[in-house]
Parts: structure tokens; sequence; C-alpha cells
């Protein structure tokens, strides 16, 4: 039971739920029937355990729903934008508002390979001093792995160049999660 409590704090160590951590404790204090003096005590409080288990999972179960009802929320709003839209751009600004949303992210912003450069079209939570500074980004080695894979990928501070380090850090940013998306090319 202690490794499934490891493995469950390992799972649930970024997020903001308390179901996880009480089912490892309990999981932890579950023990099998035995002779010794500890499951004698262990035996005392087994109808708390069993309780605070149910409990755990309950609170587990009823977390998942609540992600899960937000997740078909952002699906339903992307919808209506997709079906409301008067051009790509106001569709992808309601695309970022809601992953921002979701993500409980600090912003979202979508940029677009120009020759050789990253050019950001539309943001959400970017001050002007970032998007003065920041409006266009020449490939790099990551950018470009990152193009070629097709696979998201989290990117921390300490690997970006000093002045890109030092605005993302101004604007609250630890680490940034990129995620390529591919489009037809218009002609």
């Amino acid at each position: 039971t202690g490794v499934a409590a490891l493995q469950l704090l390992r799972y649930t160590w970024a997020r903001w739920a308390v179901g996880p951590w009480i089912l490892a404790l309990t999981l932890v204090l579950l023990q099998p029937k035995g002779n010794g003096l500890g499951s004698r005590f262990l035996s005392t409080v087994s109808l708390p355990i069993d309780l605070w288990l149910g409990v755990s999972m309950l609170m587990i179960v009823f977390d998942e729903s609540r992600l899960r009802t937000l997740r078909l929320g952002v699906v339903n709003n992307l919808a209506s934008a997709i079906a409301q839209a008067q051009d790509a751009n106001s569709m992808l600004l309601v695309a970022l508002q809601e992953l921002k949303h979701l993500m409980r992210a600090r912003a979202a912003w979508f940029r677009v390979l120009e020759g050789e450069q990253m050019v950001l079209t539309q943001h959400v939570g970017l001050s002007l001093d970032f998007l003065k500074a920041h409006r266009s980004r020449l490939m790099n080695e990551t950018l470009t792995r990152l193009l070629n894979t097709g696979e998201p990928s989290v990117q921390r501070l300490r690997d970006t160049d000093a002045p890109t380090r030092e605005s993302l850090r101004q604007q609250g940013f630890e680490h940034l999660l990129l995620v390529p998306v591919r489009g037809k090319k218009s002609i």
C-alpha cells in the first residue's frame, strides 16, 4: 500500500486537490490483519480510517467530474465561437481565453511561422511591454525541434535567452508550455 500511496502522490503532485492526499495517507494506514501491537492499535482506529478512505475516494470522483464538466464547457464555448466567428482571429482569441481559463494560466498566445521568425498574432494576458519587446522571435533549435516532432513541450525559464527570461519573469512566469499547431498553407 505504501508504493500505491507514493504513486498516487506522484500523479497528483502539481494539482490542487485534497482527496488524493487523504487517500494516500489512509492507504499508508491500512494494514493487513496481524497479531502485533501495532495491529491492535490500528484495529481500534480502523473505522475512522475506513471512513476517510471512502470520503477521499468520493472527493476524487467529484473533482474529476468537476474537471470533466469544465472541459465540456470549454468545448461548448469553442463550438459556439466557431459557429459565430466572422474571421479566424476572433475564433482564435476565444480559444486562447478558454485555454487560459481551463489551465489556470497567466497568459496564452499564438505565434505563426513567417519565414525564419515566429510572429505573435493573438494573445491574452500579456503586458504591452512584453508585446513590444517580443512581438517576433527568431527560430532556434528548441522551436525547430518542437515543430518537427509536433509534440508539446515544457520550457523552463533557465533554458531561454537572458532578455526573454527577464521579461517572462517580470510577467510572473516560471515555465512555458509550447504546443505546436499545424495548419494548412494558404495559396
